[in-house]
């Protein structure tokens, strides 16, 4: 009978230690998913606000992005309480450089707005003709990707 309360006592034993382990890896494994989490947390960036200047892409009403416009004033608070900036064509800021003007634009809310690369729209390079079988399609994806 002694024998057999040792062997038991040994088995509860050996499960205090299997149990303690897995505890403290539960434990380590939520500090590691919290402190993930809060990294993430703090680590999203606010959204950017362009500069004057700054090219910007605009959202149309129908949710498609428009290109080719550039942020012509510091972001202000609208009657309706959203934050905008005034933007302009590239084509009105760049005829107002020449002519010493400020640019004619109209306000955009930023929460449709986002920041542009350099590259204008109509200087993109888009391959001609990409259709199977005609002819100069075998290097389109050379022309469309600057290779």
């Amino acid at each position: 009978m002694a024998a057999r309360v040792r062997k038991v006592g040994a088995v509860y034993d050996v499960a205090v230690v299997i149990m303690t382990r897995l505890s403290y890896v539960v434990v380590i494994m939520t500090a590691v998913v919290l402190s993930y989490l809060a990294y993430r947390a703090l680590s999203k960036r606010p959204p950017r606000i362009p500069d004057p200047g700054q090219h910007v892409d605009l959202r149309a009403e129908d949710g498609l992005w428009r290109k080719g416009f550039r942020a012509i004033s510091e972001p202000w608070t609208a009657q309706t309480g959203e934050v905008v900036i005034s933007v302009a064509t590239e084509d009105e800021y760049r005829v107002a450089g020449r002519e010493g003007r400020s640019a004619v634009g109209v306000p955009w809310p930023t929460g449709r707005m986002r920041l542009a690369s350099p590259r204008l729209p109509w200087q993109l390079s888009y391959p001609s003709d990409t259709r199977a079988g005609s002819n100069g399609s075998r290097f389109a994806w050379r022309r469309a990707f600057g290779g």
